[in-house]
């Protein structure tokens, strides 16, 4: 179809797309110690009690991933008309309503990325030994390497020796 730039510059233009409905979806994740079908579940009540959801075609649920810190689940529901504003409310009804449903109610993890780090001092006589370097863990029931002074390592610099190749002998 070809039209004129005047037209369009000129008069009002209506889009129409090939289908009255719009698809919409959301990721969801849960813990990893939660229940997944009972999670989806009450993701489906969640996404029927929204008055902007259809019921056909009808809402679905299914888990996408196994990420770090969470089992995603994708919830997918359709709206009419597909108006831009009305895809912004259905999702905001929508992710209000499973939080209520799945963390307020029903106690169901909603995890977010967590990350531990480990610290040590680096002044043990293992340091910088590959082979029996502990990068910060506790040593549980493993003897806990020695810490070495500064001075000491400075000693071990001026004679010569790594302190690698000494192994912590002096």
């Amino acid at each position: 179809i070809v039209i004129p730039n005047a037209e369009l510059f000129t008069n009002s233009v209506t889009v129409n797309t090939a289908f009255d409905n719009r698809r919409m979806e959301y990721d969801v994740g849960i813990g990893y110690g939660d229940d997944v079908d009972r999670a989806k579940q009450l993701m489906l009540e969640a996404l029927y009690s929204v008055d902007e959801v259809l019921k056909d075609p009808a809402p679905d649920v299914l888990v996408v991933e196994l990420a770090e810190s969470s089992v995603n689940i994708r919830v997918r529901w359709w709206i009419a008309p597909p108006r831009r504003i009305d895809d912004l409310r259905s999702r905001d009804k929508v992710i209000s309503a499973i939080k209520q449903k799945l963390y307020v109610e029903n106690g169901i993890d909603l995890p977010y990325p967590t990350r531990q780090i480990l610290f040590h001092d680096q002044t043990e006589e293992t340091d910088g030994d590959r082979s029996q370097q502990r990068e910060g863990w506790p040593a549980g029931n493993s003897k806990v390497p020695k810490p070495r002074t500064i001075g000491g390592y400075e000693r071990k610099l001026a004679i010569g020796r790594s302190p690698i190749e000494d192994n912590g002998q002096s």
